[in-house]
Parts: structure tokens; sequence; C-alpha cells
């Protein structure tokens, strides 16, 4: 995996750190990324169970624990594979993007699902922690940081 500049490591620890201070970030976030994800992947709403024509605004949605545990579970696993990545552990992360990409696959799960997540994921720190914040900069860094994280996971899928 490439390795990432001081300024974009920062960038992106900075962020996450700010956003992690945001009570319940991990729903609050998660739902932002996972609403994201449904609006532009219709087939991804089934994967969790929900009617492929569900409104991502719906409450049937945005109340449902199955949606609002998977949208956290996701925060977590970001925050971990970003400690991993962003420190010393790159081999246990590439364990666990195995693992998780194996799962995926099973799941259904498909490669151009991630560029969209991304999207989720640049829209949730855009919306929470303020466009002032959020600056382009630090949206060039969540790009670049999400792109590598991303295409080890679909080069593990494709295994």
């Amino acid at each position: 995996m490439s390795e990432l500049s001081y300024s974009t490591t920062s960038s992106v620890i900075e962020s996450w750190e700010r956003l992690k201070r945001i009570k319940n970030y991990q729903e609050v976030a998660g739902v932002t990324v996972f609403q994201r994800l449904f609006e532009k992947c219709p087939q991804a709403r089934v994967l969790f169970g929900f009617p492929i024509d569900i409104d991502t605004n719906s409450s049937e949605l945005l109340q449902s624990k199955r949606f609002l545990t998977h949208a956290a579970h996701m925060m977590d696993m970001m925050d971990a594979a970003l400690s991993m990545f962003l420190g010393p552990d790159m081999d246990m992360l590439h364990e666990i993007i195995d693992e998780l990409a194996d799962k995926h696959r099973r799941y259904g799960v498909t490669a151009p699902m991630f560029p969209v997540l991304g999207e989720g994921f640049l829209l949730a720190l855009e919306t929470h922690l303020g466009e002032s914040f959020f600056d382009n900069k630090m949206k060039e860094a969540w790009k670049e940081t999400y792109s590598l994280l991303s295409c080890e996971m679909i080069n593990a899928m494709s295994k």
C-alpha cells in the first residue's frame, strides 16, 4: 500500500478526531454515509434486507436498528482502519481487509459501490464538520486516503 504525505495524514487525522467529538458520531455520520450509498446504489438496499424502492429518508429505514447498527459499525471499522493505516499496524490492517473483503464479497458487495461509499464519507465529513473546516485541502486528503483503502479492499475482494 502506498504511503501518504505528512500533510495528507495530518489532515485526515485532524478531521477524523474532530468528527469523533460529535455525540454519537458513529450513528450520526454513519447514517449520512449509508443514505448516500442507498440513494446512488439502490441495489445496496437489498443487501441490507430493505426493499429496493425504500425511501432513503423514511422512518422505516432511519429508525431501523439493523440500519443504525451497521452505520455505526462502519464508522467503527473506519476508525480502526485509519488507526492502523496511519499508524504502525499495516500488517494487521491487511489481514483485516482480507477478512472484510471475503465477507463483503459473500454478501454481494461490488466494486462500483466503493466510490459511492467514499462520496458518502466526504458528505458526512462536510455535513458534520462544516465547509469552513472541511475545506478543499482536507477533502483531497480524504479522497487520497479513501482511494488507497478502497483499492486495497477491492483488490482483496477479487482474489
